[in-house]
């Protein structure tokens, strides 16, 4: 007896499509999970190298620092194709034994195209911390 096998490869198919297109999701909310992560760890970057390199006029508020710092993360978000909809830079500076630390933390709302199918989270949060260059005479 010779079995027939119309339509078994369009039929694998149709079974098979569901979790192909599932594992695509996944692997395109991680890229851009992770490209907003990255794109959150730059801006804070910048961010603390603007701040720590940032000559200070009048060093007991710290505003030129903080306004140097939030300028600079925010230029840094702000580049490329495609802007985060939703993003925040907090700015701290401490004075610790005689020397000051910048530290920026940028958080921004993670793009997904397909937020109930995949576990990563809302929002992306880094922090960077950087030692102020002291100025010689």
């Amino acid at each position: 007896m010779v079995r027939r096998s119309r339509g078994a490869a369009a039929l694998e198919f149709v079974l098979i499509l569901p979790f192909l297109l599932l594992l695509m999701a996944g692997m395109v909310d991680g890229a851009l999970f992770f490209s907003n992560a990255q794109r959150a760890l730059l801006a804070a970057s910048a961010g603390a190298r603007a701040g720590a390199t940032t000559e200070e006029q009048s060093p007991i508020d710290g505003s030129e620092i903080v306004n140097a710092a939030t300028q600079a993360a925010t230029d840094q978000l702000n580049r490329g194709a495609v802007v985060p909809a939703l993003h925040s830079v907090r700015v701290e500076w401490l004075d610790r034994g005689g020397h000051t630390y910048v530290i920026v933390t940028v958080e921004v709302e993670s793009q997904r195209l397909f937020p109930s199918l995949t576990p990563f989270p809302d929002r992306v949060s880094r922090r960077v911390a950087m030692m102020t260059v002291e100025q010689l005479p």
